[in-house]
């Protein structure tokens, strides 16, 4: 059994429509009594408040969030701001909508179960991504599939629903109403140049995004690399349906419209302000600079995880 030493718990209380202030508690209470455990619990207020609470762990050993992937956002950000010989290792026991981070690390969705697992979790080095100044632990994408995944956020607030269905509906709306193509150059640090016109460009840490679509169904969470997905050339919304139907199960890879690539840095300009997102957070620029942090932070990591 893991001793996580002296923990912070940090609870977003309204995940999942309110459920986790509930989760939180279960949490605390079952790794105080149950594991035995030196726990202290911490609530978000406000968007954003998960950052400045992970910055000021670093007298804990190990933060355990209790939330989604905003969440996790935050708080990996937040342990970013701390020396790295002095930065908490991070648990995660999921309570969001897409989960697509836990689904990385192999920590199920269910608190009680996933309390258990951590228990029993191994401490791995994971990566971390960069953008210009923010960071990333799974997912930046741009154009038809950030809108989706943006798409799919809002239905979220507004139905309090979660699942991929949720997902196919905003895919759906977008491929519709919002369909649009973009040029994009990126310089990649292996000297490969790209050049393109495209509506799908994914540039991921981990597999997964929309709370489990695999779009790099063979990307790491710790070998310095990241693992970019991009559709070429025109394409019509039938054919860009099949392809989004495709990539639900990560069957998209052997399509001639789509291309792989992998870096470690790369150097990103697109001809104009498209939908972009960083693990489901909007962000707006035309320019961007990329790169993979190493061994950036320790994580506990399911033993079924096939991200390491």
């Amino acid at each position: 059994m893991n001793n996580l030493g002296k923990a912070l718990i940090i609870v977003n209380p309204v995940a999942q429509s309110g459920k986790g202030n509930k989760a939180g508690r279960s949490v605390y209470e079952k790794l105080k009594n149950k594991y035995k455990q030196d726990v202290e619990i911490k609530y978000t207020k406000h968007e954003g408040h998960g950052i400045d609470l992970a910055a000021s762990s670093m007298n804990y050993d190990t933060v355990v969030i209790v939330g989604g992937d905003g969440l996790v956002h935050e708080t990996a950000t937040g342990l970013m701001r701390i020396q790295k010989k002095d930065r908490p290792k991070l648990a995660l026991i999921p309570v969001g909508s897409g989960n697509d981070y836990s689904k990385s690390i192999a920590i199920t969705a269910k608190v009680d179960k996933a309390i258990n697992e951590l228990m029993e979790a191994e401490v791995k080095s994971a990566d971390i991504g960069k953008v210009n100044d923010q960071y990333f632990v799974e997912t930046l994408s741009f154009g038809v599939d950030a809108g989706i995944a943006l798409g799919t956020m809002d239905l979220r607030k507004k139905t309090g629903q979660k699942g991929l269905l949720l997902y196919f509906e905003s895919g759906l709306n977008q491929i519709a109403h919002h369909f649009e193509s973009y040029n994009f150059k990126a310089e990649l640090d292996n000297g490969e140049v790209i050049e393109n016109e495209s509506y799908i460009l994914a540039i991921q840490n981990g597999r997964s995004y929309g709370g489990g679509f695999p779009i790099t169904p063979n990307a790491k969470l710790n070998d310095g690399i990241l693992n970019i997905c991009y559709t070429v050339g025109h394409m019509s919304r039938k054919k860009a349906l099949a392809i989004f139907a495709l990539a639900s199960k990560g069957k998209h890879v052997n399509r001639k419209c789509i291309r792989f690539a992998q870096a470690k840095k790369l150097h990103l300009i697109i001809d104009k302000i498209v939908p972009c997102q960083i693990d489901g957070e909007r962000y707006e620029n035309t320019e961007f600079d990329i790169e993979a942090i190493p061994n950036a932070i320790d994580v506990y990591v399911n033993k079924e995880s096939m991200c390491f």
